[in-house]
């Protein structure tokens, strides 16, 4: 098996959602948030406008 890192893009939006939900809610132990208000921030991201997302694929080797 071999793991990928890439940049995450548009079409990890759903997978990034759940991740990124918990990791506001549960890490920063921050109010529960609207998902349109994750969604923003992954769409801030992904147009690198501030910072930057990383995805981790298992490939089949």
């Amino acid at each position: 098996m071999t793991i990928v890192v890439r940049n995450a893009e548009f079409k990890d939006i759903n997978q990034l959602t759940e991740l990124m939900y918990k990791y506001v809610v549960d890490f920063y132990r921050r109010p529960k948030l609207p998902f349109e208000n994750i969604h923003q921030l992954i769409y801030t991201l992904l147009n690198h406008k501030e910072g930057i997302q990383f995805v981790v694929e298992k490939m089949k080797s």
